[in-house]
């Protein structure tokens, strides 16, 4: 599924919105990331940016 949303934002250019819990695989395939936590936004930023803080990863999603 996911493989068919990365395909409809570069084919048609259209910004998806995901709501996932499996944090992987969206961070492989976003281009933004924004974490939401007791509806504030507790992250903003860039998959790759977060892929190299595994405690920010942790504080956010677990």
């Amino acid at each position: 599924m996911m493989r068919h949303v990365q395909k409809i934002n570069h084919e048609f250019g259209v910004t998806v919105l995901i709501v996932e819990q499996k944090v992987r695989e969206v961070l492989e395939i976003c281009h933004h990331i924004y974490s939401i936590k007791l509806g504030k936004i507790a992250y903003s930023g860039t998959p790759e940016l977060l892929k190299t803080d595994k405690q920010k990863l942790k504080e956010l999603f677990l």
